[in-house]
């Protein structure tokens, strides 16, 4: 028997907000901070999840680990998003060590312009990780200046439209996945701060016998760090 739990619970937070200022970069790939899950409406099979692998210039400490599971029967398609609330400020670029296992599938990384197009007449906001079967490339994408901003990130997606008869996994690993944004003209910095509570669970809801839990994530787009207290009622 399934229970929607509904707990009201407050949370204060009492934290210095300092002035926006210039570039400021996060890593997507973080397991500390952000999660990944498959999306809706796919229809391959697939996991995210966290791999032990890193390239040799390795300057983070996690790498992110997305799987496809193709049936090799026609197109198939499947998208994996972050649980990042937004990237606030103007997106500037962003830029990731990648290594793929197989060469046929593609993945792709997904974007949305100011207006929620995903398309600037009719070449989609997008940019495509090029496959070399098990070695780590270096990728640096800067956002084209015909895409209105503020640029936002949906998430990645994967389909086998080139190779509708590959059957298999298909995974790619994602270390230091960063983006840059300029939030220099953000005039308000309470807006580059923000706490969220998850639970893991889609839609919150939970079986009887599952543990009541969630986690507290503070995102901040501020150059500098933030400093307060939290409390929990």
């Amino acid at each position: 028997m399934l229970q929607s739990i509904l707990k009201t619970c407050a949370l204060f937070l009492c934290i210095s907000l300092l002035g926006a200022d210039g570039l400021v970069s996060r890593n997507l790939a973080d397991s500390d901070i952000y999660q990944w899950t498959v999306g809706p409406w796919a229809t391959a099979q697939g996991s995210a999840g966290e791999s032990k692998a890193k390239p040799p210039q390795a300057a983070a400490t996690s790498t992110l680990m997305l799987t496809a599971e193709y049936s090799g029967n026609g197109f198939e398609h499947i998208s994996f998003k972050s649980s990042i609330a937004r990237i606030p400020g103007e997106l500037q670029r962003f830029t990731v060590w990648y290594r793929g296992t197989a060469a046929g599938p593609s993945w792709i990384l997904a974007f949305k312009d100011g207006k929620g197009q995903e398309k600037v007449g009719w070449k989609k906001l997008e940019k495509s990780l090029s496959i070399k079967e098990g070695e780590w490339q270096e990728l640096s994408f800067d956002i084209p200046a015909e895409w209105e901003q503020p640029v936002s990130f949906t998430g990645i997606n994967a389909h086998n439209w080139g190779d509708q008869k590959f059957k298999g996994p298909s995974t790619v690993e994602l270390h230091d996945l960063r983006f840059y944004t300029d939030v220099s003209q953000v005039s308000d910095p309470a807006t580059l701060v923000s706490i969220n509570a998850e639970t893991g669970h889609q839609r919150e809801i939970f079986t009887t016998d599952d543990e009541l839990a969630f986690r507290l994530v503070l995102e901040n787009w501020q150059a500098q760090p933030v400093q307060g207290k939290l409390a929990f009622e």
